[in-house]
């Protein structure tokens, strides 16, 4: 058994749904593999989903919900079920939902693994929101112009 570095309680999604939750647990062992178990409700494992080297691994995902790409397929786990619940409540939801990720840890883990190795594809939750309000502000212009240019044609300019 290999010496644990450091341990994650996280939920596993099987699939693509919210209905394929698992409880789960995230393991960086001493020789840098990442191990990823499902675990009982005494988070006993009782079946490990991977177990890779960190230099063989690419993370990826955005805010607390990160997703782990091996042998081809990605897995997808949540470091904080309440930063997702809380973005839909608006701003403050979204204000929430940036201390919840900050707590979660997600970032010294994306962090950790990349220095360790991984290649990373994580999008932070900064950058998430700046993309969010420079596509926002795009669409309002768009919006504008083709309303200004509509008044101009129906005026007979």
């Amino acid at each position: 058994m290999a010496n644990i570095k450091t341990y994650k309680p996280v939920t596993y999604f099987e699939g693509i749904s919210q209905f394929s939750a698992q409880p789960a647990a995230l393991v960086w062992t001493d020789e840098d593999h990442l191990i990823l178990d499902v675990v009982d409700e005494n988070n006993v494992p009782v079946r490990r989903v991977f177990d890779i080297p960190i230099s063989k691994l690419v993370v990826g995902g955005s805010s607390a919900v990160i997703w782990f790409l091996v042998d081809g397929k990605k897995h997808r786990v949540d470091f904080s079920f309440g930063a997702r619940l809380a973005m839909a409540g608006g701003v403050a939801g979204m204000v929430i939902s940036g201390n919840l990720i900050q707590q979660s840890g997600v970032l010294e883990w994306v962090n950790g693994l990349t220095a360790h190795g991984a290649a990373s594809k994580y999008i932070t939750y900064g950058k998430l929101l700046a993309w969010s309000f420079a596509l926002a502000f795009a669409l309002v212009a768009v919006v504008t112009v083709v309303v200004v240019a509509i008044s101009i044609s129906q005026s007979g300019f």
